[in-house]
């Protein structure tokens, strides 16, 4: 894995460094040999995942090989949000498919890496064909019509400092009512 967030809780607010690469930590976890095997493994991982996730583990992620036989396993991958996305997720998942489908089935050709790099190419290359300036312009000409704003953006003193606050919105109720009139001519669902 590259690209795998540290934080250092030394200072407050925490910080974080970005490691170039780390040997991923994989745990396994055997209820082999136990009544309710499978069962027991599910409960494991149902009970892990509604734990809130640690920041103190380094890295803020976990590998489970959750055994119930000999034969058959859990693979269970838990991460912070912050240490991979949507798309770096998926991205993960296929290339961890692919290398056990080239281990099971003998190929010893090299397996890709989960990088963020190559989806980076294929963006830039996407963004410089001709398919990204059709999909462009359909959007622009979709969207062309909207409405005015319903809520002004939010600036207070608290978000000039870096802290969330809290965030307020109110429509009154023509705004309301044309919000709705809009989504049923677009023929949106609300």
């Amino acid at each position: 894995m590259s690209a795998t967030t540290l934080f250092l809780p030394v200072t407050m607010p925490m910080r974080q460094r970005i490691e170039a690469t780390i040997e991923p930590p994989v745990e396994e976890i055997d209820f082999t040999g136990k009544a309710d095997a499978q069962e027991k493994a599910r409960r494991f991982i149902t009970d892990l995942f509604t734990q809130p996730f640690p920041m103190d583990v380094y890295p803020a992620f976990q590998i489970l090989v959750v055994r119930f036989s000999a034969e058959r396993a859990y693979f269970v991958a838990r991460m912070h949000h912050i240490t991979l996305d949507a798309i770096g997720l998926s991205r993960l998942l296929k290339d961890i498919a692919g290398t056990y489908d080239a281990l099971k089935s003998g190929v010893e050709e090299v397996r890709p890496t989960s990088s963020y790099l190559p989806f980076k190419a294929d963006d830039a290359a996407y963004c410089d064909s001709p398919r990204f300036r059709r999909d462009l312009d359909y959007w622009q000409k979709r969207l062309a019509d909207l409405p005015e704003g319903l809520f002004t953006p939010r600036i207070d003193g608290e978000a000039s400092k870096g802290r969330p606050g809290v965030v307020r919105l109110e429509a009154d109720g023509d705004d309301y009512r044309r919000l709705l009139k809009y989504c049923a001519d677009a023929k949106l669902r609300v």
